[in-house]
C-alpha cells in the first residue's frame, strides 16, 4: 500500500485536476492523505468533496504553517509501507503509482521515476529522457544527484521518489520547516544517507510538472530577503548532512560549488533591488563553510570558465 500525501494551500484553481489524476491510477492499494495547510479559497471543500465519494481520500485541516510542515503532518498521519508526495497543482499519469510499486523490491529503499514539464501555454517543454533503469547504492546515489545532467534535468523534489516509511523512521527524518525553498533536496540527501539497501533510478515520466507564473523577484523586498539568507542556509545545511556521510567526494564538491554559485546569483539579485550591502553578509555566511583551499579553487574555476568563453567568442 502507498500512502499519496497533498500538501494543499489556496490551490483552487488546479487541485481538482490534480486529484481526479489520483483517482484515476491503475494501482487501487493506496490511501490519499490530503493536508489542508490554511487555505482561505474553495481547496479544503474541493478536498472534502473528494473524501465524500472516495474512502481512499482522508482530508486533515491544520493551521498554515509551510509546505514542509504539511508534507511531516501528512508522514505522520501515513498508514502505509511506502510514502510518496504530489505537488496540489500537478498531475500523476495514469500508471504513476503503479509503476513505481513494481520497481520497489524489499531490497530497495528509494526509487526514482522521471517526469515531464509542460508550460503556461500547454507545451511540453521538457520530458526525461527514457530507457534508464539501474540500481545503485547510496554513495553512488549521491553522485547522481550531485551531477543528475545525464539522466534527469534536476533531481530532489520528492514528487520524483518512491519513499520506504521505515527509513524516515529510521532516520528520524522530517521536512525542515524553516525553509521553504530546496528543503526537499535536503530531505532526499538525508533520507540517502540513511539508506541501508540499493536504490533505483528509472527515467519513464510518471509525474506532470506545470511551470506556474511566480518566482522570487515578484515578491517584496522584505520576502525576498529573508528567503536570499535562508537559501544559502539551506544550502549549508546539505553541506552539513554530506560531510556527515563522507562516502561520495563528488556531493561535497558539487554541494560547495552550489553554495558559491548560490552566493554569485543572490548578489546579482540583491544589486538589481538596489541593495548591494547585502553581498559582504552573503560572502561571510558563503565562507563560512569553506577553506582558503575551497575557495581558491572555486575562483579559479571562474577564471577559466571566463577565460574559456573569452576565447569561443574570439575564435
Amino acid at each position: 500500500m502507498i500512502s499519496v500525501i497533498i500538501p494543499v494551500y489556496n490551490s483552487e484553481q488546479y487541485l481538482t485536476k490534480c486529484l481526479e489524476s489520483i483517482v484515476r491510477q491503475t494501482y487501487k492499494d493506496f490511501e490519499c492523505i490530503i493536508v489542508d495547510d490554511g487555505s482561505t479559497d474553495l481547496s479544503l471543500s474541493i478536498c472534502l468533496d473528494f473524501e465524500n465519494r472516495d474512502s481512499r481520500f482522508r482530508v486533515f485541516q491544520k493551521e498554515n504553517g509551510g509546505v514542509s510542515s504539511a508534507r511531516n503532518y501528512g508522514i505522520q498521519h501515513s498508514r502505509s509501507e511506502f510514502i510518496y508526495m504530489a505537488d496540489s497543482d500537478d498531475e500523476l499519469y495514469d500508471d504513476a503509482l503503479g509503476y513505481l510499486a513494481s520497481k520497489m523490491t524489499s531490497q530497495i529503499d528509494l526509487v526514482f521515476a522521471g517526469f515531464t514539464m509542460t508550460n503556461i501555454d500547454g507545451k511540453q517543454v521538457y520530458t526525461t529522457v527514457q530507457g534508464h533503469d539501474f540500481l545503485v547504492n547510496a554513495k553512488e546515489a549521491m553522485d547522481i544527484v550531485a551531477c543528475p545532467s545525464k539522466y534527469y534535468k534536476t533531481l530532489g523534489m520528492p514528487w520524483l521518489n518512491l519513499f520506504r516509511k521505515s527509513v524516515i523512521e529510521k532516520g528520524c527524518l522530517k521536512f525542515d520547516e524553516r525553509y521553504s525553498i530546496a528543503e526537499d533536496r535536503l530531505f532526499l540527501v538525508s533520507y540517502i544517507s540513511n539508506c541501508s539497501n540499493c536504490i533505483r533510478f528509472t527515467t519513464k515520466p510518471i509525474y506532470k510538472y506545470y511551470l506556474r507564473p511566480s518566482g522570487i523577484m515578484n515578491t517584496r523586498y522584505q520576502v525576498f530577503q529573508e528567503r536570499t539568507l535562508k537559501i544559502l542556509d539551506l544550502y549549508i545545511e546539505i553541506l552539513k548532512v554530506v560531510n556527515s556521510y563522507a562516502k561520495s567526494k563528488k556531493m561535497v564538491f558539487q554541494t560547495k560549488l552550489t553554495i558559491y554559485t548560490k552566493y554569485q546569483e543572490l548578489c546579482l539579485y540583491v544589486n538589481q533591488f538596489g541593495h548591494s550591502e547585502m553581498c559582504q553578509g552573503l560572502y561571510n555566511k558563503m565562507a563560512s563553510c569553506m577553506t582558503p583551499h575551497d575557495l581558491w579553487m572555486l575562483k579559479c574555476r571562474d577564471r577559466l570558465k571566463q577565460l574559456i568563453k573569452y576565447l569561443h567568442s574570439n575564435s
